[in-house]
């Protein structure tokens, strides 16, 4: 036996060194490529091998053991030195300029990796007949990435689709994936089971998952004016089962349906099946995920349909946060301390059922004194302050402290009173927050007994501004105002005005009114607020009752319970008064301030 392999290895040598003289060495040809050093041939005496050729196998630590570039192992004689490296899966190559190995998969080489297969989702709806696309895709986490570089995860075809990942993993660590699919299904399926494999290694249980393949797509229509959102929605809080969307449709011809929404500010609803007959049914679509918002917003439900009524918007209402506030002026008639207030909690003005809803109003102080409020707005900031300044006059202590309050975000709702007390509080007040200069601010005298013949009564009902139908205060929560009235206490001295407003401003009302303020400036206004700052005022405080009818008192009118009502007061005409609306005016801007606190306010919502 010895001598028979002698013999081979001597024929072998010798064939060498004749294919040497020849500069050329051939296997399984005579007539090696005169190109070629070295030409293996496919053909064997006229018939094709189908076999292939390898070169020395070895990892990355043999490589390194063997030749140490740190020590200068290679050099310019070892240019192109090539070696197929088992780690990496790929050839290598040496580089002398830069004494490195270089991979023929890139720069990078494979990525090594271990994919736990357990962390699957499959997302999409699966559709015969229906081509794939951006929204069906498979994740996976990939675990444990040991060394970035280039990966590749796919699955064998079933059904006439399948998926795949390739890319390059830049980091170490866990990593989500995204198994893209491709083609069409081609037949309804319960479960279509797919394999998964990859250039890197895989964790029990097997990578495998199963997709539901659905009927083709029925012929239905959605009726917008049946959607019903149900469930509490909160910012930060997951949606649950009770999260759902209602909405009926009108099938005329079965098949499998897909009814959505795309995520809109955190969530997102879903429903999907198979009509199995014609006629009107009701579809509930789940909700997902967690809001991210303070506010209210638009989400756009959308059909599958092949005929019909394909799309609706509906309306998600969140709940707003259980916030406080405090009062400045505690007057029982003249301020938040009295009807008013039972406006503010009785839950059916605001309260998680509520008109405006929220978690609730609680009252975190209230007092006259300037000093103790501008103790109480530092040490103590609620997210909204009520300053009703009858019988509450400010200071400098007190204009400093809601300056810094105002600016960090609180919000405030101020009305003055109708004096020359009022007038220099509110130049002071409105120096500090907006640097209002004093004759910008303006006390502007009621005729009282000098009111024209045709007005014997006092001139104060101002028109609500009738161009801002959209306005969130003008047309808010308890009612749209725009070309209605507001109307100040009878019988007073008058009422603070500004000529001009701060930038970033609205005009509720203007001061010019059409009986004893007829020249005035319809550019000066006696309710506004700002935008760059949560600040809302009135030119006067007023009366609030629930028991006077008359046109001459309390025009901020309520039910017992609390619940805006409109009343005739004031001056009016020969006629008799107009109707005015301040309750409803009064609500309406604290539903501002309310959804100014939650989403800009100076308390974390």
């Amino acid at each position: 036996m010895k001598n028979y392999f002698l013999k081979r290895f001597c024929v072998f040598m010798l064939s060498l060194a004749i294919f040497s003289v020849k500069s050329q060495v051939g296997i399984n040809t005579t007539t090696p490529n005169t190109n070629a050093f070295l030409h293996v041939s496919e053909l064997n005496n006229g018939i094709k091998t189908v076999k292939g050729l390898i070169i020395p196998r070895l990892s990355n630590t043999e490589r390194d053991t063997k030749w140490n570039l740190a020590s200068n192992a290679l050099g310019a004689n070892d240019e192109g030195l090539t070696i197929y490296n088992t780690d990496e899966k790929c050839y290598n190559y040496y580089n002398s300029d830069e004494n490195s190995w270089k991979s023929l998969c890139g720069s990078m080489g494979n990525a090594k990796f271990t994919m736990d297969c357990s962390t699957v989702s499959v997302n999409g709806s699966y559709i015969v007949g229906t081509g794939l696309n951006d929204s069906n895709y498979v994740l996976y986490t990939v675990v444990n990435v040991a060394k970035p570089g280039l990966y590749s995860i796919y699955t064998n075809t079933v059904n006439g689709y399948s998926f795949a990942a390739q890319g390059i993993f830049t980091s170490t660590g866990n990593i989500t994936i995204k198994l893209v699919g491709q083609g069409k299904p081609i037949a309804v399926s319960t479960a279509d089971t797919f394999q998964v494999t990859s250039s890197g290694t895989t964790t029990n249980p097997a990578c495998s998952f199963s997709v539901a393949v659905k009927s083709a797509v029925s012929a239905y229509a959605i009726n917008c004016s049946s959607v019903v959102v149900n469930g509490q929605y909160l910012k930060g809080q997951p949606l649950n089962a009770s999260n759902t969307i209602t909405i009926g449709v009108n099938v005329t011809s079965p098949g499998s349906y897909i009814i959505n929404t795309p995520s809109t500010s955190g969530i997102s609803f879903s429903a999907s099946g198979t009509f199995s007959s014609a006629g009107s049914q009701q579809i509930t679509l789940v909700g997902s995920g967690t809001p991210t918002v303070n506010s209210d917003f638009p989400i756009t439900i959308n059909a599958n349909t092949i005929s019909g009524n394909a799309s609706c918007s509906t309306n998600i209402s969140v709940t707003l946060p259980a916030m406080t506030y405090g009062l400045i002026g505690t007057d029982g008639t003249y301020s938040w301390s009295n009807v008013r207030q039972t406006a503010l909690t009785n839950g059916a003005s605001f309260g998680p059922n509520g008109i405006v809803k929220t978690l609730g109003l609680s009252q975190a102080w209230g007092t006259n004194t300037a000093a103790t409020a501008a103790t109480n707005v530092t040490n103590n900031p609620p997210d909204i302050i009520l300053y009703f300044a009858y019988a509450a006059p400010n200071s400098a202590q007190l204009t400093n402290a809601l300056t810094d309050y105002v600016k960090k975000g609180g919000v405030l709702i101020y009305a003055s009173t109708s004096d020359a007390v009022g007038l220099s509080d509110t130049r002071t007040l409105l120096g500090g927050i907006f640097n209002l200069p004093n004759s910008s601010v303006n006390w502007q005298t009621n005729c009282n007994s000098n009111c024209p013949a045709s007005f014997p009564n006092d001139d104060n009902d101002y028109l609500i501004n009738s161009t801002l139908s959209g306005d969130p205060v003008v047309n808010g929560p308890f009612g749209n105002l725009a070309g209605k009235y507001w109307g100040e206490d009878n019988n007073t001295n008058g009422t603070i005005i500004l000529s001009s407003l701060p930038g970033g401003s609205v005009q509720v009302a203007s001061a010019n009114n059409n009986w004893g303020h007829t020249n005035v400036s319809p550019d000066s206004s006696v309710v506004w607020y700002n935008n760059n700052y949560n600040f809302f005022m009135f030119g006067d405080t007023l009366g609030a009752s629930s028991t006077d009818t008359s046109n001459g008192a309390y025009p901020s009118y309520f039910t017992a319970t609390g619940v805006p009502l409109s009343k005739q007061y004031g001056n009016g005409d020969n006629s008799g008064s107009p109707f005015v609306y301040a309750s409803a005016l009064e609500l309406n801007a604290v539903a501002w301030a309310i959804k100014k606190a939650a989403t800009s306010g100076i308390n974390p919502h």
